[in-house]
């Protein structure tokens, strides 16, 4: 339901207030079905983005394992993350800076 995930919503991002805390952003297609014009979607990241902009990375998830739906494109996955993101700058932090910073 939607109440449900905006309580799970809610807790990740309390999470993500540690400054410690790093998060992901991938999976889209998991939350949607494969549906990437599912607004949700966006509407989760824009929140996690919101909180941790200097702490998110992505990754695709490739291979992809244990889907019910087909197999998303990689190359669509990333269109969706570079139209979600809203701007250039938090784009090259989430795909570059901060893995960078992570990783070393």
């Amino acid at each position: 339901s939607e109440a449900a995930l905006a309580r799970q919503l809610d807790n990740v991002c309390a999470l993500l207030r540690n400054e410690s805390v790093w998060i992901k952003v991938s999976g889209v297609d998991r939350i949607t079905a494969g549906d990437l014009d599912a607004p949700q979607a966006r509407t989760i990241l824009e929140h996690l983005l919101a909180v941790a902009p200097t702490r998110a990375i992505w990754g695709t998830d490739w291979p992809h394992p244990n889907l019910s739906y087909p197999v998303p494109d990689d190359r669509a996955l990333l269109g969706w993350l570079q139209a979600a993101a809203g701007n250039e700058s938090l784009l090259r932090a989430v795909l570059s800076e901060n893995p960078s910073r992570l990783y070393g």
